[in-house]
């Protein structure tokens, strides 16, 4: 599974949340200030400024950084 960690007004969060939902994978969407702060972010491994910021998550641990957008179309689409 994947954790998106996203902001509101983020239209590349929004383009990643369409991107997984086109292809049936689920996710967990994590909105700045509501399920997380900037403190817990920073504390994850590999972490950019770009937005959003998806990690691959296995059990509800974090298992490896994938990156923001085009990261995350890259990677998909080179699993499949």
């Amino acid at each position: 599974m994947y954790i998106m960690y996203g902001k509101t007004n983020c239209p590349q969060c929004e383009a990643a949340k369409r991107f997984l939902i086109s292809r049936g994978i689920d996710y967990e969407y994590k909105q700045f200030g509501i399920d997380y702060e900037l403190d817990d972010l920073m504390a994850l491994p590999n972490v950019s400024r770009a937005m959003p910021q998806v990690f691959l998550s296995e059990n509800g641990v974090i298992m490896a950084h994938i990156g923001s957008t085009q990261e995350l179309i890259n990677y998909v689409e080179g699993k499949q």
